[in-house]
């Protein structure tokens, strides 16, 4: 398995890339698994989203995913059935032909700590996909690393 990083700050690009990545590899008659983070409004452009949609690429359904709320940290309160939908489709992954490119968007501060996608990941691994490709915050890179217990093979800084 090819594991690519795409690491920038909020609102660099990095969803753009993996969307263009994802667009491409179809193009070109290979399989696309995975999920895009949509975002929300942004003020200002710099800022995390108010919101983020979960699309699942090979269904193509978007669903709620977290609402920032200032009170909290980190500032986002996740939906619960939308984190059983992320549950299941990663366990959809034993079950299916292994896709040859798997796109995670966005391992953050959550799962540098832990929580979140991060929980999805044995199962993403043991699927054998040719290629995972994964967004990444800045500076976040080692620490996601470390809990995938698999180094980069290529981190592109967008």
């Amino acid at each position: 398995m090819l594991l690519i990083g795409i690491a920038g700050p909020v609102g660099s690009g990095k969803t753009s890339l993996l969307c263009t990545l994802a667009d491409w590899w179809r193009s070109t008659g290979r399989t696309v698994d995975g999920f895009i983070a949509k975002a929300g409004k942004r003020s200002p452009a710099t800022r995390a989203a108010d919101r983020y949609d979960i699309l699942l690429l090979r269904s193509c359904r978007t669903y709620p995913y977290a609402h920032r709320d200032e009170s909290i940290k980190p500032p986002y309160r996740f939906e619960p059935e939308t984190a059983a939908v992320l549950d299941e489709w990663a366990e959809s992954l034993s079950r299916e032909e292994a896709p040859s490119l798997v796109i995670l968007d966005e391992f953050g501060p959550v799962e540098a700590a832990g929580g979140g996608h991060v929980s999805l990941w044995n199962r993403i691994r043991l699927s054998r996909p040719e290629i995972v490709a994964v967004a990444i915050r800045r500076g976040l890179e080692k620490e996601i690393e470390s809990r995938l217990e698999h180094r980069f093979d290529l981190l592109i800084d967008v």
